[in-house]
C-alpha cells in the first residue's frame, strides 16, 4: 500500500499543484504515481511537486490567458424536476434539476462499473488517510486540554447553566439539554455516564448534583473532555471520514483522464479551466461517518487573500493566508449505501440565507441544520446515494459585470448524514476558477503536459 503518510494540508482542498512556482520548498514527485514521495504528518493535504519544464506565466500574458479561457459558463436548470439531455463522448447523459439555488444537478449513470471499479483500485492501492475538516481562512486550532483539575472559568464552571429546568438541582436531563444548548451536541444517556467517568469523582453516580456536590465536581474536566470528543469522537467530530487524492494525468491513469474530459464536456467550460482543477478526491465512510454541514468554498467578501490555488507553497502552509475559490463540486457516489450516507442541502432553494436560522442555540424544539448526523432529513434538499450517479452543484455565481468568479452561493451549503449500516465511498471533483482581478494568475494543479496531450487527442479548447 503505497503512501501511507501523504502530507495532509487542508481536506477541503486539496494542493496537489503541478506547476513550479517561485519557491523551491516542494517534496520530490513519484513518477509512477504522481504523488509526493516525502511527508509532514502534521500537516493536512497533498502536497505539491515542483516540475522544471513548467513554469509560472507572465504576467504580460493575461490577455493570452483570457482569450484561451473565454468566461465561465452556468447550466441553466429551468426548473426543478427539469431533465435534459447532454450528449458526452459517445452518448447522451440526463441532467435532473433538484434545486436552483444553488443550481443542483442529478447526473445518472455519470461512471459505470468499470471506472468505479479501477478508480477504487487505486484508491486502496494509493492508501487512505484520515480527513480532518479544514479550509484556507480557518484559524489554527490552539486548543490544549488543561493540566489542573477543578473549576472551569467558562459556562460548564456555572451551576444556574447545567441547572437548565431551574429547580435546583443537575440530573440527566439537564446535562443532556445543557450539551446541546452550549456544545451542539446531540448526546445520549450512555455518553453522559462516560463523560462523568472520564473526569473522576462520584457527583453523578445517582444521576442527580446538588449545589454542594457541584462545588467538588472537576468542571474543568468536563470542558477539556467535550473539547476533546468535538474533535476526535467519530459521532461528535465535524466530519469523520478517510480519503485520498488520485491524479487525472493520463500518463497515471487512462480511466480518470477520459472522466476528466467527459468534465470539459458535462460544465462546458474551457478544456484550460477545467485542467486547472483539483485531483479527484476519493472518500470512504465506515460506521458513523458523516460530514456535517459545510461549504465547499469559501468568502468572495475577503478580497485581501488570493485563492489557495493561486498561491505558492509557503502561503498555504500558513493558515489564514488564502482563500478556497471552487467553482463546481461533481461528487460521484461509488457504491450504493445499505442505509444513510445521504447528502444533505439543508438551505437549498431558501430565499434568504442567514446562519442563525440554520443553528438556534437552545432551543430544543428546532432542529440543528448543521448537525446532519441527527437532523439529515430536516434539510430541503437531501438525495440518496446510488452507485454511478453523480450530484454536481455551483458554488459560486458568475459575476455578471466579468463573466468571472462572483459571489457564494450561500445556499450550497451541504453535508454528508450518517452511514448507519455498511460503507460509502465517493469521488469529489473540484474545478476552480478566479476572480477577474486573478484571471492571470495559474493554478497550482495544472500540467502543461498532460494539457497538449488532451488538445492533441481530444482537439483544441471546446
Amino acid at each position: 500500500m503505497y503512501f501511507q503518510n501523504l502530507i495532509l494540508l487542508f481536506n477541503f482542498i486539496a494542493f496537489c499543484s503541478v506547476v513550479s512556482l517561485k519557491n523551491d520548498q516542494f517534496c520530490e514527485k513519484d513518477e509512477k504515481t504522481g504523488l509526493c514521495k516525502e511527508s509532514q504528518e502534521d500537516e493536512e493535504g497533498p502536497c505539491w511537486y515542483s516540475d522544471p519544464e513548467i513554469k509560472a506565466e507572465d504576467s504580460d500574458k493575461s490577455e493570452h490567458r483570457k482569450k484561451e479561457f473565454g468566461k465561465l459558463y452556468m447550466i441553466d436548470g429551468v426548473k426543478i424536476r427539469h431533465e435534459q439531455e447532454i450528449p458526452l463522448n459517445d452518448r447522451s447523459y440526463k441532467l435532473i434539476t433538484r434545486a436552483m439555488v444553488p443550481p443542483v444537478f442529478e447526473i445518472p449513470n455519470f461512471l459505470d462499473d468499470h471506472e468505479i471499479e479501477n478508480i477504487l483500485l487505486q484508491a486502496n492501492e494509493y492508501g487512505l488517510f484520515s480527513s480532518r475538516a479544514k479550509g484556507g481562512l480557518t484559524p489554527k486550532d490552539l486548543f490544549k486540554a488543561s493540566e489542573v483539575a477543578g473549576k472551569s472559568a467558562g459556562a460548564a464552571g456555572d451551576f444556574y447553566n447545567w441547572d437548565m429546568d431551574e429547580n435546583d438541582v443537575i440530573d440527566m436531563n439537564d446535562v443532556l439539554r445543557w450539551n446541546k444548548f452550549y456544545n451542539f451536541l446531540v448526546m445520549n444517556e450512555s455518553d453522559v455516564h462516560e463523560m462523568f467517568k472520564a473526569v473522576g469523582g462520584s457527583e453523578f453516580d445517582d444521576e442527580l448534583i446538588t449545589r454542594e456536590e457541584f462545588e467538588t465536581l472537576n468542571t474543568q474536566g468536563l470542558e477539556d473532555y467535550i473539547n476533546q470528543m468535538i474533535r476526535e469522537h467519530p459521532r461528535f467530530r465535524q466530519r469523520y471520514s478517510e480519503q485520498v487524492w488520485l491524479p487525472f494525468d493520463k500518463v497515471y491513469s487512462r480511466v480518470l483522464h477520459n472522466v476528466r474530459e467527459r468534465v470539459v464536456q458535462l460544465t462546458q467550460l474551457p478544456r484550460k479551466l477545467v485542467y486547472e482543477g483539483e485531483q479527484l478526491q476519493v472518500v470512504k465512510y465506515g460506521p458513523y461517518g458523516h460530514y456535517n454541514s459545510h461549504h465547499d468554498t469559501e468568502t468572495h467578501r475577503r478580497k485581501d487573500k488570493p485563492c489557495c490555488h493561486h498561491t505558492d507553497f509557503e502561503t498555504v502552509k500558513k493558515y489564514g493566508k488564502c482563500r478556497i475559490c471552487r467553482f463546481i463540486t461533481i461528487m460521484i457516489y461509488l457504491n450504493d449505501v445499505e442505509e444513510g450516507g445521504e447528502t444533505a442541502f439543508p438551505a437549498a432553494d431558501n430565499s434568504t440565507y442567514e446562519d442563525q436560522n440554520l443553528r438556534v442555540r437552545g432551543n430544543e424544539a428546532l432542529p440543528d441544520l448543521l448537525n446532519l448526523s441527527h437532523y439529515c432529513h430536516s434539510a430541503n434538499l437531501v438525495i440518496t446515494p446510488k452507485k454511478g450517479t453523480a450530484i454536481m452543484w455551483y458554488n459560486h455565481w458568475i459575476d455578471p459585470k466579468t463573466g468571472w468568479l462572483g459571489e457564494r452561493i450561500e445556499q450550497s451549503l451541504h453535508g454528508g448524514c450518517d452511514v448507519i449500516k455498511g460503507e460509502k465511498w465517493i469521488g469529489n471533483i473540484w474545478l476552480t476558477a478566479p476572480y477577474a482581478d486573478s484571471v492571470d494568475k495559474p493554478s497550482m494543479y495544472f500540467s502543461e503536459q498532460d494539457y497538449k496531450q488532451a488538445q492533441e487527442l481530444y482537439g483544441h479548447e471546446n
